[in-house]
């Protein structure tokens, strides 16, 4: 008699961890909007759902790599109860062709998972470490050591529970400006923030004429109608500029920047011992 062994295998997730999951899917929220609105039984509205969820896949486009998710809108306070909270859609790019040039598996993970946050804040939602674990098919533990280790190195993800750590009012923009001051170059940054290179040496380019032309002396209103920026994003570059500037850690990347970024240090440059 052949007797077949059981392998107990532990659950990835905790049944509270799956329930949650299992409400951001985009039939849960029009099952409970259906049934709220419309007064519709559970039944009556699983089976609208899915027909109105058939119509939508017909309808949206996704380039490869790319998934609709349904993730917290930016603006629901933490702690509040998730079948509560407003959800929003948000489109992700789950596989991209930057992910290959990465040295290892846990550094692509660590790219992937600082790209979907980004993603996600960009259309006004966002994710949460259960939301990324269920992405990378790993634990939430190994993500949250992995956003510690991004961290350490100045990089910022915004899941839902560290957007404070950025504060609601700190743009894309600003932080792209932080990490390249953290060491970060515009490839890896575009890569983390999921950004168009081009779009990445833009943000660093304002940022440099902004810092510059708070050394003539400009205001931050004089300095937004100069470079035509809006007020509130020339006010972000300075307070990181104030915040990093008088630190003479950082004097070499200051000093990169205007070489990099500055049209008047390209016309008129000095010999500096020859460090290119």
């Amino acid at each position: 008699m052949t007797r077949t062994s059981v392998v107990e295998v532990s659950p990835m997730f905790k049944d509270d961890t799956l329930e949650r999951l299992r409400q951001k899917t985009d039939h849960h929220r029009w099952v409970k909007y259906l049934h709220t609105n419309y007064d519709l039984s559970l039944a009556e509205a699983e089976v609208l759902a899915e027909e109105v969820q058939q119509e939508k896949e017909a309808e949206d486009t996704l380039e490869d790599g790319q998934q609709w998710y349904q993730c917290v809108h930016k603006e629901e306070r933490a702690g509040k109860p998730l079948e509560d909270c407003r959800l929003v859609r948000v489109k992700l790019t789950i596989r991209s062709p930057e992910d290959l040039d990465c040295d290892t598996i846990r550094q692509a993970k660590k790219v992937i998972a600082a790209r979907l946050c980004w993603e996600a804040l960009r259309q006004d939602g966002l994710l949460s470490v259960e939301d990324l674990a269920r992405f990378l098919v790993t634990s939430p533990s190994t993500i949250k050591r992995m956003l510690g280790e991004l961290r350490e190195g100045g990089v910022i993800v915004p899941t839902r529970g560290y957007y404070r750590d950025i504060g609601p009012g700190r743009s894309h923009k600003a932080e792209a400006g932080k990490m390249y001051l953290k060491g970060a170059r515009p490839t890896r940054i575009a890569r983390l923030m999921g950004h168009h290179l081009n779009s990445i040496e833009r943000y660093l380019r304002d940022f440099t004429r902004m810092w510059l032309s708070s050394e003539e002396g400009y205001t931050a209103i004089r300095t937004s109608r100069n470079l035509t920026l809006s007020e509130s994003l020339v006010r972000e570059y300075l307070r990181l500029a104030e915040e990093y500037g008088d630190d003479p850690d950082y004097g070499s990347v200051f000093d990169q920047l205007r070489r990099q970024y500055d049209p008047r240090a390209k016309k008129n440059p000095t010999t500096s011992g020859g460090d290119e």
